[in-house]
């Protein structure tokens, strides 16, 4: 009997340790987290005001936060990158070669744009592709397998479309916008150019309008279009409706990302950006430059 109960006190100071072990990393990891927030916090107040700024290095909480860069700064020579991107304060401490900008984040999305880029058409014709009376595909477009294209169609220079599209009547796609498989562009709809259009999605579905006659609902015909400008994104499963009368506009530049609903007779101003699953209601008029967080409603 004493044994054993010599062997659960045993077993319980061990569990004992392990949980103090955990909760006190679980601590300052907490800490650490909140230390760089408070350090900035307090640094740009001194800034402002003109104070000096003593800090205790005996407070965890107090103690200069070590950057993140210069954490990596460390690693780089175990990385084995080839070349770094960064600003000029930390260009003196990378032992391999940089390309220094002032904003690093930037200079990464052009340089990967760069090595790669996006897809221009070059001619190609699919199998099984529909082309229909009047229109006009332009020589250099790529028009994927299984494509359906309507009547009076336009399709700009260097347009790729990717399988299983369809394009309906009166649609215009202008240069170099790339629109990926399984898209459907209807209604008339005006797509831009240098656009991307993901993957499942609808542009020019009909606008949600019915009236109501003793209790039954009437179908409302939607006979607006979508307008996209240039340079706009479309993201996966987005769907953009066409406008009950007057159009749909998306202006230049704005981002769209997956599995959003823009409502009939939208109007978005150039280059907002939106996260995924955002609802925009009809008739809604967003700004110029704004952002969404994801899931917002409007």
């Amino acid at each position: 009997m004493e044994n054993d109960l010599r062997d659960r006190l045993r077993e319980f100071k061990r569990k004992s340790d392990g949980f103090t072990e955990d909760f006190s990393m679980a601590r300052n990891e907490a800490l650490s987290g909140l230390q760089g927030k408070i350090y900035k916090a307090i640094s740009e107040v001194a800034k402002e005001r003109n104070y000096d700024l003593v800090l205790s290095e005996n407070v965890l909480y107090m103690n200069e936060q070590v950057d993140l860069t210069d954490e990596v700064l460390k690693r780089l020579k175990k990385m084995g990158a080839g070349a770094v991107i960064l600003k000029q304060e930390y260009a003196a401490q990378c032992p391999v070669t940089a390309l220094v900008s002032d904003n690093p984040y930037l200079a990464y999305a052009k340089a990967a744009q760069l090595l790669f880029p996006r897809s221009t058409g070059g001619g190609l014709r699919g199998e099984n592709v529909v082309i229909g009376a009047s229109s006009r595909v332009a020589v250099s477009a790529d028009i994927g397998p299984n494509v359906i294209v309507g009547n009076r169609v336009e399709i700009g220079e260097g347009v790729v479309i990717g399988a299983g599209c369809v394009i309906s009547d009166d649609c215009v796609i202008g240069a170099f916008t790339e629109i990926q498989p399984r898209v459907s562009i209807l209604g008339g709809a005006e797509i831009g150019q240098h656009c991307l259009i993901h993957s499942g999605a609808v542009v020019g579905s009909d606008g949600f309008g019915f009236a109501n006659e003793a209790g039954r609902w009437v179908k409302i015909p939607q006979v607006g279009k979508v307008v996209i400008g240039n340079h706009v994104d479309v993201g996966a499963n987005t769907t953009v409706d066409r406008g009950a009368i007057e159009d749909t506009i998306i202006h230049d530049g704005v981002k769209l990302d997956n599995q959003i609903h823009i409502a009939h007779n939208v109007e978005i101003g150039e280059h907002t950006i939106m996260a995924g699953g955002v609802k925009i209601a009809g008739s809604t008029k967003i700004g110029r430059y704004c952002l969404f967080g994801g899931n917002v409603g409007v």
